[in-house]
């Protein structure tokens, strides 16, 4: 990178840097432009750094790549470190020979790196669950790290970052199974905040037992953080409660897996290496009638919705809606329903649900949630009366016709179908989606260049795009 400054993390080069460092200032100052300066004017010099570039496997093939490149640009007519490495790979590893060929036939090409056995570890006898499929379109290399080779962090005393979302979702599934059971009784108890607080308080009492918060929750440090949680849980939990006052969506199902044996079989895709099938869970199923609605509970923030499903990164919703319609039920609604760790002000809203709702005023009336006339807080829309009719917002992102939600479940099938095949291939290449850089466990191990521009990225999505990616289809 610039003035010789690395572009992709690493614990390895931070470690050195640090060695070599005296008050903040390099022993031997050197960057890429120093580099390439002495390199013009030093042949020996240029190939014992080339060399360099070439010591490690992952890196020789980015060198390569970029070497061939700039021959085939024009702007360099030496390939000897280039052939020399196609060689020696010849020689000294044979049995990645054929490797080597489609490198060399490819070169210059966007060449997505690929591992044989990729496929079989990643989904195993023909299964993949929905978080793989997500994972591999975020960054196929990091999808391989945690799925193909189930490398993990070394468990420490910290309280990781995703605790307190598993703790909030902990609570909501235990909060949800009592709730049911209240609605199904003859005579309620859960009727007010006080009794829904204390449903919640129940349940924290024996999440102390639990063994992946217990160790958090004995500790004065986390202690207090834990306590805070819990009082998030009782506003998110109550939230869940006043949607279904005055729905006539009922909860029917939770944690429904969807698996050969269970009651919800896999849902099976017809792909390029043959059938595979999509196991998963989804949170909880509510009825009206025939029309099925479906909710996953999602820590943290929800952001570029339609972005996120038409690259693959959110397609779990639309997914598994495929499997209710063939089973009888009719689409009324697929939806995230936030969940913040960020210990929320009382003065802020109910938690409203995130997704697509069908456009037919018997969904969406007996969905509930309309206050101050015709604004519904449960669904975060503001409709009007047209003639009779509900109607969203002209630049409305949430509310569907028919025709337009078959869209959605049908390119959910479609995208679900390229990550199989993708995966089967053996795609492994560090290539993330947005910021998956960020917190990434696997950052320094792949290498990549985070410098700007070179992460995936899509802008613009709407309901058209979905439209005119399935027709015909």
């Amino acid at each position: 990178g610039a003035d010789g400054k690395p572009v992709a993390k690493s614990r390895i080069t931070d470690y050195f840097t640090s060695v070599f460092t005296v008050g903040g200032v390099p022993l031997c100052p050197v960057s890429a432009a120093k580099t390439e300066r002495l390199s013009r004017r030093n042949n020996g010099l240029k190939r014992a750094l080339a060399a360099m570039n070439y010591s490690s496997p992952r890196p020789s093939v980015r060198e390569f790549l970029e070497g061939m490149k700039t021959f085939e640009e024009g702007a360099s007519d030496d390939v000897t470190a280039e052939t020399s490495y196609i060689q020696a790979v010849r020689e000294v590893l044979p049995d990645q020979a054929a490797f080597a060929e489609g490198l060399l036939k490819n070169s210059g090409a966007d060449v997505a790196v690929r591992l044989d056995d990729a496929g079989s570890l990643i989904m195993g006898k023909d299964e993949v669950s929905a978080s793989i499929l997500e994972s591999y379109f975020g960054c196929p290399f990091a999808c391989f790290m945690k799925y193909g080779l189930k490398l993990s962090e070394r468990e420490e005393e910290e309280v990781q970052v995703n605790e307190f979302g598993n703790f909030l979702h902990s609570v909501l599934e235990d909060y949800m199974r009592v709730l049911k059971s209240d609605m199904e009784a003859p005579n309620r108890k859960i009727t007010s905040k006080a009794a829904s607080d204390e449903v919640v308080e129940g349940i924290l009492a024996k999440l102390t037992e639990d063994y992946r918060f217990a160790r958090y929750l004995e500790s004065e440090r986390y202690g207090a953080l834990f306590d805070l949680l819990g009082r998030e849980a009782k506003r998110v939990a109550f939230a869940i409660f006043l949607q279904f006052e005055g729905s006539q969506f009922k909860p029917v199902e939770t944690e429904v897996k969807f698996r050969d044996g269970e009651k919800y079989g896999a849902i099976k895709l017809f792909t390029n290496h043959g059938e595979k099938k999509i196991i998963g869970k989804i949170d909880r199923v509510d009825k009206y009638g025939d029309f099925v609605r479906i909710i996953d509970y999602k820590t943290g923030k929800i952001h570029g919705e339609d972005e996120e499903f038409y690259t693959g990164n959110s397609l779990q919703l639309y997914l598994y809606m495929n499997a209710f319609l063939q089973s009888g039920g009719k689409f009324g609604g697929a939806y995230y329903f936030p969940v913040s760790d960020k210990f929320a002000g009382e003065e802020q809203n109910i938690y409203a649900l995130t997704g697509k709702t069908l456009l037919n005023d018997d969904v969406i009336n007996a969905t509930g949630g309309f206050e101050n006339g015709l604004n519904n807080s449960v669904l975060g829309v503001k409709f009007t009366d047209k003639g009779g009719k509900l109607s969203p917002p002209s630049r409305n992102k949430n509310v569907f016709d028919d025709a337009t939600i078959e869209a959605y479940l049908k390119y959910a099938v479609l995208i679900a179908r390229q990550g199989c095949d993708e995966i089967a291939e053996g795609v492994i290449s560090p290539s993330p989606y947005g910021d998956k850089c960020l917190n990434c466990k696997y950052s320094g191990i792949c290498g990549f260049d985070v410098s700007e521009g070179n992460v995936r990225k899509e802008n613009g999505v709407n309901e058209r795009t979905f439209i005119d990616a399935t027709e015909d289809k």
